[in-house]
């Protein structure tokens, strides 16, 4: 799912 794909890009740059 592209949904997916960002939420999890979205996720790892908030946890930077």
């Amino acid at each position: 799912e592209l949904w997916k794909e960002i939420k999890f890009e979205f996720e790892a740059m908030d946890t930077v």
